[in-house]
């Protein structure tokens, strides 16, 4: 049992280990880090989750959020002597990237889980302000993503467990530029220089396919859990939208022309997420996640891993609330026990009665 646990983390490593070494044999047409940041804003958010330990009956909500860390981030790129399509794109600097999930889960059967979950996504890009003239654009884009999912999940032994999931969601995207540009005059209705206008939007909707595999491992009495989970993602965008705004007297910066490009061109996106998962089981109720994972996303035929993310996860059992169910081939025994520890004295002190001699009350008259 441990070798097959050893061979599917050793498994998991080659592959992210063949994503970071960025094998493939089709060449780019945009650079390392622009495509490391466009796969940012195509990858699906997600909070993994374990339902090793559900049994028939439970119902329980979660209630996670993830983030992508600050360490490894794309770096604003010095495009100013390269020919790229529209270098301010280029030049944005990640400042928040977070994901916000709840779930609804329940067990119809002791082995099959069905779930559905909601999650609010977010991305904020900023571009650094070059001199006066020069717009500071904030990319501002945001995931809704609603799915269902099932799954199959069964014991290897006493503390090893395994899962597969299948899940079918929509994504419905949007992404708008908020420009900022430092005016050398004031305004007579502001002494403020600073003027604010939108750029421009994609909207976009999407179709989500996504297959799971699990292994996790736990004590012995359960509580703690550390599992191995490598999810696929297959988004497939069925319309999208882009709108240049037009304010008069200026054209648009079209900060987004080059990833609406790629959108209407590749509109099937290909997604891995290897996660580690670190779990605590309270006997009753409660449970809590850590999880850390490193989302991959294909572009022409290459993985781009922007940087890794993390996240935590509450969970509550409202129905079915132990940590395991009542194990009630162990629970007859008990009972037959219990009942003999208070009948047997009883028994006793019966005999004990019979065996004492009966006082004699006839008396012979004399």
């Amino acid at each position: 049992m441990n070798l097959n646990f050893k061979h599917f983390v050793a498994l998991v490593l080659i592959f992210v280990l063949g994503c970071a070494s960025n094998f493939a044999t089709a060449q780019a047409q945009w650079g390392y880090e622009a495509l490391k940041r466009y796969a940012m804003y195509i990858t699906p958010g997600r909070v993994p989750t374990s339902h090793a330990l559900s049994y028939k009956g439970q119902f329980r909500v979660d209630l996670g959020l993830g983030w992508y860390t600050r360490k490894n981030m794309p770096e604003p790129m010095d495009v100013t002597a390269q020919q790229w399509v529209n270098p301010i794109f280029l030049q944005t600097r990640l400042w928040t990237a977070t994901d916000w999930n709840i779930g609804l889960n329940y067990s119809p059967w002791d082995r099959v889980a069905l779930s559905g979950a909601v999650t609010l996504s977010h991305r904020y890009f900023e571009s650094d302000q070059l001199n006066t003239y020069q717009p500071r654009n904030g990319i501002n884009s945001g995931y809704f993503a609603w799915e269902m999912g099932a799954t199959f999940h069964d014991w290897i032994d006493e503390r090893f467990a395994y899962e597969a999931r299948y899940t079918l969601g929509f994504n419905v995207f949007s992404s708008f530029v908020k420009s900022e540009v430092v005016s050398k005059r004031s305004s007579i209705f502001s002494d403020d220089p600073t003027e604010y206008f939108n750029d421009d939007q994609i909207h976009g909707f999407a179709l989500r396919h996504g297959i799971m595999g699990g292994v996790s491992m736990f004590n012995q009495s359960r509580s703690l859990q550390a599992g191995l989970q490598l999810h696929a993602d297959l988004v497939h965008f069925l319309s999208h939208d882009y709108t240049p705004l037009m304010l008069e007297g200026r054209e648009p910066w079209r900060v987004q022309q080059d990833m609406y490009q790629r959108f209407s061109n590749r509109r099937a996106h290909l997604h891995f997420t290897p996660s580690l998962l670190f779990a605590y089981h309270a006997k009753y109720v409660f449970s809590a996640q850590f999880h850390v994972g490193l989302p991959i996303a294909v572009q022409q035929g290459k993985f781009y891993a922007p940087c890794p993310n993390m996240g935590l996860q509450l969970s509550f059992r409202l129905r079915k609330w132990r940590r395991t169910p009542t194990d009630t081939s162990k629970l007859v025994p008990t009972v037959i026990e219990k009942v003999l520890q208070t009948v047997e004295p009883l028994v006793t002190d019966i005999l004990q009665d019979e065996e004492q001699p009966k006082p004699n009350n006839n008396h012979d008259d004399d």
